[in-house]
């Protein structure tokens, strides 16, 4: 379970969601789920 302000390491990049087939086939598993792009103060990318 994850917490606000929690982090944790991903198994798998989140830019591999940038490409339409896994996007799809993420959707199609967690019809709920947003893939939300921020960036950090120092421009490190934040997924």
């Amino acid at each position: 379970m994850a917490y606000a302000g929690s982090e944790r390491a991903a198994k798998v990049s989140p830019s591999l969601l940038e490409e339409w087939m896994p996007a799809f086939i993420a959707q199609l598993a967690a019809p709920g789920a947003q893939f939300t792009r921020a960036k950090d103060s120092d421009g490190t990318a934040l997924h």
